[in-house]
């Protein structure tokens, strides 16, 4: 049934007598839609590591933005895990809940025997999203280790389908060891900029180095407008991504995401919306691949 402009007018005029269907864009997100509810593997859930080496180019919006989409569109259980060791702000971007973190969650690991006793430690979004925020104190963060990081992930896995992890821009800490490990799949953040393009090329080209050529190539580059200012060859950076990762997706620029702190998306611009449509549409599309 058509839902919006002439289509659904002639549609209601009709009493349904004439059904032009729906229109080219609402049968393009029909189809996204289907392909972000692809299921998932079976007895095994997904666990997604946003990455980029370069601040500033949207990696925690585009954990937020992703984790939205998925608990929107999917009737599973999403968590975005913070696990910057720097002083991660994943947890600032949400209306909270919860003024406990991470650590609280590891802390008390013992005690933790159903979902109820791990929500109390998370914020929910109004997208059902909920987020697992970092440590505030940088001297504690510092501290969040391999195993802290396993640890987390163990205790995630039981109760969620879908882990997200807000990583740090470096690849040298600790917990990365263990994020690198235990991913299922990679999502890279780059911005449309020479030096931030060549920033995640040296990043994917460490990467393979260091044994993880199976998670690049199953990757998803995600070329983010965090500015609007950038004139460089968008289409030559997406045609070299996509010889290195799976899949490349373009989100444009979005005045309020630029602003921060967003609890859900419906605030953004369709166009935007529908980028992020597209962006949970490739992830998905990597659930359950072989040799993950």
């Amino acid at each position: 049934m058509p839902r919006a402009g002439w289509r659904k007018a002639v549609y209601r005029l009709s009493a349904g007598n004439v059904n032009p269907g729906p229109s080219a864009t609402d049968a393009s997100r029909d189809g996204l839609r289907e392909g972000v509810n692809r299921p998932l593997a079976a007895r095994r859930g997904e666990r997604i590591a946003v990455l980029s080496t370069k601040g500033g180019v949207g990696k925690t919006t585009t954990t937020l933005m992703l984790g939205h989409t998925l608990a929107i569109e999917r009737g599973d259980r999403v968590v975005a895990l913070d696990a910057n060791p720097d002083y991660g702000t994943l947890g600032y971007r949400v209306s909270t809940d919860t003024q406990r973190t991470v650590r609280d969650l590891l802390d008390a690991r013992e005690g933790i025997h159903s979902y109820p006793d791990v929500r109390a430690y998370t914020t929910q979004a109004p997208s059902r999203l909920e987020v697992l925020a970092g440590d505030a104190d940088p001297a504690v963060s510092e501290a969040y280790t391999a195993q802290d990081y396993a640890d987390s992930l163990s205790i995630l896995g039981q109760h969620y389908n879908v882990v997200l992890t807000d990583c740090g821009t470096g690849v040298l800490h600790d917990a990365m060891r263990a994020v690198l490990h235990m991913a299922t799949q990679l999502v890279i953040v780059t911005g449309p900029a020479v030096d931030q393009a060549r920033h995640a090329d040296h990043l994917l080209r460490w990467l393979h180095r260091h044994g993880a050529e199976h998670l690049v190539g199953s990757a998803v580059t995600v070329v983010n407008a965090a500015r609007n200012d950038l004139a460089v060859d968008v289409e030559g950076m997406v045609t070299h991504f996509e010889g290195i990762t799976r899949a490349v997706v373009k989100i444009p620029y979005d005045p309020v995401l630029a602003a921060g702190g967003i609890d859900g998306l419906d605030r953004l611009d369709r166009g935007t919306q529908d980028a992020y449509l597209a962006l949970g549409a490739e992830v998905c599309a990597g659930f359950g691949r072989d040799g993950i």
